[in-house]
């Protein structure tokens, strides 16, 4: 980490601040409205994520738990995640927090 912790500091919230850009560019509101109507009508939301995302996706199922929504947290793979989506059906939503190529085994 070293030791210049100003710098680190710094570097925290410029990193912070770039994925906030990020997500700004590559989501539209149509598609920010679609995902709103998605979860509120949904029966459950299964809320998945691993490694560094595990923390959103847990934030996520926490949230919508307080606002009185039937949501879960799975942070499985492989044949695991497979036993985690056995209860999902019709009328779920499943929102993947993780980055592409995570999920597999």
């Amino acid at each position: 980490m070293g030791q210049d912790l100003e710098s680190i500091w710094g570097d925290v919230f410029d990193e912070a601040q770039e994925r906030i850009e990020q997500a700004r560019r590559l989501t539209s509101t149509k598609s920010f409205e679609r995902t709103v109507e998605a979860l509120a009508s949904a029966r459950e939301v299964l809320c998945y994520g691993v490694a560094a995302c595990e923390v959103g996706a847990r934030h996520l199922t926490l949230s919508l738990g307080r606002l009185g929504r039937r949501s879960r947290f799975s942070g499985a793979t492989g044949f695991a995640f497979a036993d985690d989506l056995l209860p999902v059906s019709q009328g779920d939503a499943v929102v993947n927090s993780s980055p592409p190529g995570t999920c597999t085994n």
